[in-house]
């Protein structure tokens, strides 16, 4: 359960470096 939770943390921090780093390109 604990892994499958760190799993999920580092998807959805990953998703959200994504749209920073897409934020950034379009800008």
């Amino acid at each position: 359960m604990l892994a499958l939770d760190l799993l999920l943390q580092g998807i959805v921090q990953g998703a959200i470096y994504a749209l920073i780093a897409l934020g950034l390109t379009l800008i």
